[in-house]
């Protein structure tokens, strides 16, 4: 299993002294956005030679084009969603997502 980098399960602490070091354990923790997470989690699974086939996530993770970006980069497989005015990066540019569905046979007029 790999840790997912959290502070770990909460339990009741009723003595003053591991209150003091929970405290300390949540003072230490830094802010990090579902996509750092995402990559950080994938980076420690591919460092570790965990096997996977690739990666999925909804439109929290799909904006994210820096993570879009290493994904490509470590030759990881996703599939992430993205908005219809998102723009992403194919091989005659920089393209819009409603502009390549709508051009597409059988799409009709795009995103909705």
């Amino acid at each position: 299993m790999i840790h997912s980098g959290s502070l770990g399960a909460w339990r009741w602490i009723s003595p003053r002294v591991e209150l003091d070091r929970a405290h300390e354990r949540i003072g230490q923790a830094v802010f990090t956005t579902k996509p750092r997470q995402a990559q950080a989690m994938i980076s420690r699974a591919v460092g570790a030679g965990v096997p996977f086939s690739w990666f999925t996530a909804d439109e929290a993770y799909g904006q994210a084009k820096y993570l879009r970006a290493w994904l490509e980069d470590q030759d990881v497989f996703h599939v992430v969603a993205i908005r219809c005015s998102d723009t992403f990066t194919a091989s005659a540019g920089e393209q819009r997502a409603d502009g390549l569905i709508a051009a597409s046979p059988g799409h009709g007029n795009g995103c909705r």
